[in-house]
């Protein structure tokens, strides 16, 4: 789309349709905990005008990559940061980028004809290290930052308190295998399926699904949030697997009752932690709490394989403090205005969610 450098600027800019295979350059560079963010995991939002702006050092280097799809009908010409909503929408920096670079990344023409009057970033986590360091550039710059604040999300320290002694607790165990034992006893024996890289295809997702259809949430009018059972986001996730990557940080665990599948815990890998996108299970089977089981046996094996910390998202806080999680980083979702003016008029709607 457009190219070029400036002789005030010590970087290059250009605009490239779609969600281009450089962002996967950059992602291989970026913070562990970053690192999904491929261009596999953009190439699900089909939205209208995808776009990535990838910013380079003069020797041809890229360090950041913002993809980006248009807003419609929402606001017309405006841009919004692309990718999945779970757990977070941000862009793609390298780590130990200065923030020199990132200044002249956003003083530079090709940046303010992409993303002026104003765009979205977002919902992101406030701590986020490339969303802050991009902030900071808009700031200096001149740029309005409206923040719409989306909650915290919770976060499980599950070596730590493993090592600690105090998870699971033994209580806890003791009333899940119980549920346990009466599950078997009325319906078979149980078993568990891990998916994983190579394993991920159009039947696992289709199993997803029919565990998702048969779920309190799949029952809803609209279909609620489902995953696999919302063609959309099913689509979404096929796309992302594609990139062998990506494949081997998200996986599935799925819990049998005799030949049955009737639950799934559905999570995202990435350094040394974990995201917790999504768990379902058949509503018929609730009085053996088989969310409970999966999502116990999914955190054992998660232990098992160096796994840190569990990041469990924003909401349903009861469960989470129940199991030893506690607050973490706020969710913010951003709207990062050039004008004065137009933020003031921006900013009432915004934070009241109509925008």
């Amino acid at each position: 789309m457009h190219t070029g450098g400036h002789p005030d600027h010590p970087i290059t800019v250009d605009v490239q349709h779609h969600y281009p295979a450089v962002i996967d350059d950059v992602a291989d560079g970026s913070p562990s905990c970053r690192n999904f963010l491929r261009s596999a995991w953009y190439a699900g939002d089909v939205a209208d005008g995808a776009a990535t702006l990838v910013a380079r050092m003069r020797d041809g280097t890229p360090f950041a990559a913002l993809p980006t799809r248009m807003m419609r009908p929402f606001l017309p010409g405006v841009r919004a940061v692309a990718g999945s909503y779970w757990p977070f929408r941000t862009l793609v920096v390298k780590a130990n980028t200065c923030p020199k670079a990132i200044r002249a990344m956003v003083a530079h023409p090709h940046f303010r004809r992409m993303f002026s009057p104003m765009w979205r970033l977002g919902p992101v986590y406030a701590d986020d290290p490339s969303a802050a360091l991009v902030l900071q550039g808009m700031r200096d710059d001149g740029w309005h930052v409206l923040a719409r604040n989306m909650g915290a999300t919770w976060r499980l320290s599950l070596a730590g308190l493993h090592g600690e002694g105090k998870w699971p607790r033994k209580s806890t165990l003791k009333r899940l295998r119980g549920y346990e034992r009466q599950l078997i006893a009325r319906h078979g024996a149980i078993r568990y399926e891990v998916i994983n890289g190579a394993d991920w295809n159009d039947n696992v997702c289709g199993v997803l699904a029919d565990i998702e259809r048969r779920s309190w949430v799949g029952k809803q009018e609209n279909g609620g949030d489902t995953k696999f059972l919302n063609r959309k986001a099913r689509c979404y996730w096929t796309k992302a697997v594609r990139d062998t990557a990506i494949a081997k940080a998200l996986s599935a665990t799925i819990l049998f009752a005799g030949e049955r599948a009737i639950a799934f815990s559905f999570d995202l890998r990435s350094g040394d932690g974990q995201y917790s996108i999504a768990s379902s299970y058949d509503e018929d089977y609730a009085p053996f709490r088989p969310g409970k089981i999966v999502t116990y046996h999914q955190f054992q094996h998660a232990l098992a394989q160096g796994v840190q910390w569990i990041d469990l998202g924003a909401g349903d806080s009861g469960y989470k403090k129940e199991i030893g999680a506690e607050k973490g980083a706020e969710i913010h979702d951003y709207m990062l205005v050039r004008y004065g003016w137009l933020a003031g008029v921006i900013a009432r709607f915004w934070q009241r969610g109509e925008v």
